[in-house]
């Protein structure tokens, strides 16, 4: 399961919680989810758009498949994208020059960095 969850900094943006339009229940759907699954692995992305990090927060019944997504090393996962990314020629147009290039925003570091959360 996976949800969207909002602002996701350790000190919320005073537009986040400026009692118009609270966007900062990242906690509250965490633990709610921690009461229902085995286990929440909580993680983030920048959303310009948003000004903010921005959290989601994935459930599983199974504590396996979290380092399946948690304890990828950014070079396999790099490696992935390079085999399964395959509309280069679009890209190269583009003067994008490979697979994760077309991505622009989301690698093997990218993907590290998500789940690190600040305390």
């Amino acid at each position: 399961f996976v949800t969207q969850a909002g602002v996701a900094e350790s000190i919320p943006p005073k537009h986040a919680v400026d009692g118009t339009n609270d966007t900062s229940c990242f906690g509250p759907i965490y633990n709610t989810l921690g009461s229902v699954f085995d286990c929440v692995v909580p993680y983030s992305s920048n959303i310009p758009s948003f000004g903010s990090d921005w959290g989601f927060c994935m459930a599983y019944n199974s504590k396996e498949a979290v380092s399946s997504w948690t304890g990828i090393a950014p070079e396999a996962l790099d490696s992935m994208i390079e085999e399964r990314i395959t509309d280069i020629e679009s890209a190269g147009k583009e003067g994008n020059v490979g697979p994760t290039d077309v991505l622009m925003f989301y690698d093997g570091i990218a993907h590290k960095r998500m789940f690190a959360l600040t305390k």
